[in-house]
């Protein structure tokens, strides 16, 4: 975290250049025309010195931000592909509990303390989630079931297609457990990198 702040506050200060007699004719034809490409340049100077001086010089910190980074990756890429196989409304639910995982593994490797208040809302969240979770479940099979029979009551043939739309249903929500478990992990590490 200090890492990218430095880099980026280092960028964006506009450090008073000393100025010497090439400066002052830059400054002074920049006050004519009414460009200030000189402050663009500089920026970009600072910025490549900030990133030589954090990156080149000082490897190790900018290695330690590449685990989160490579799991983020995994986590972002895991959600766009389960997005596509589960509705959006069960998506937004079952996200939410990456907040329990979290809790757990900073429990567990940072050594946190939550009191019984906190405790209390980790366990309706996974209350409610799972209610949530279950209803839907239960809502498409049931809707699974009722349409594997047509008009007359006779038991269709539509089984198969229908058993797989449910199991990428499933896929999908383990998808969503599996990136809530990295987000939690590279948010865990990077609290205690940092």
């Amino acid at each position: 975290m200090k890492l990218v702040a430095s880099i980026i506050l280092e960028a964006l200060t506009f450090q008073k250049i000393p100025q010497t007699e090439k400066n002052q004719e830059e400054t002074a034809t920049e006050a004519e025309t009414g460009t200030t490409w000189g402050h663009v340049c500089r920026w970009g100077d600072n910025f490549i010195q900030s990133c030589r001086v954090h990156l080149l010089e000082n490897p190790k910190d900018a290695l330690k931000l590449t685990v989160p980074a490579g799991l983020y990756l995994i986590q972002n890429s895991l959600v766009y592909y389960s997005i596509s196989l589960v509705p959006v409304p069960l998506f937004q639910i079952t996200q939410q509990t990456k907040l329990v995982t979290t809790t757990i593994l900073s429990v567990i490797f940072l050594k946190r303390s939550y009191n019984c208040v906190q405790w209390c809302s980790v366990l309706s969240l996974c209350m409610g989630a799972a209610i949530c979770i279950l209803s839907s479940t239960g809502e498409s099979a049931s809707d699974d079931s009722d349409s594997d029979k047509d008009t007359n009551g006779n038991a269709n043939d539509a089984s198969p297609a229908l058993n797989s739309s449910t199991s990428s249903s499933l896929f999908g929500l383990l998808l969503i457990v599996l990136s809530n478990f990295i987000s939690s992990i590279a948010g865990v590490y990077f609290e205690m990198v940092i």
